[in-house]
């Protein structure tokens, strides 16, 4: 298996004419086709901007993280 990421410009009639590497050989293939629009700007390029947001706030009060609580009698 083998993984080919290539840019492509689709034209008005959503024909794309690919042609493979030669190191495909003839023969039956299975080939499975994700559509991505480009990313447009630097910054959402970035590593960054790809994971997930995430929002911290203050633990609420009264909130306790002892070791049995967490890992239960045995302390594991």
């Amino acid at each position: 298996m083998r993984n080919l990421n290539l840019h492509v410009h689709v034209p008005r009639d959503r024909r794309v004419m690919l042609q493979l590497p030669e190191d495909v050989e003839p023969g039956d293939l299975e080939i499975t086709v994700i559509v991505r629009s480009p990313r447009r700007t630097v910054e959402r390029d970035s590593l960054l901007s790809r994971l997930p947001d995430l929002r911290i706030d203050k633990w609420p009060e009264g909130m306790t993280f002892s070791r049995s609580e967490l890992y239960g009698d045995d302390g594991r």
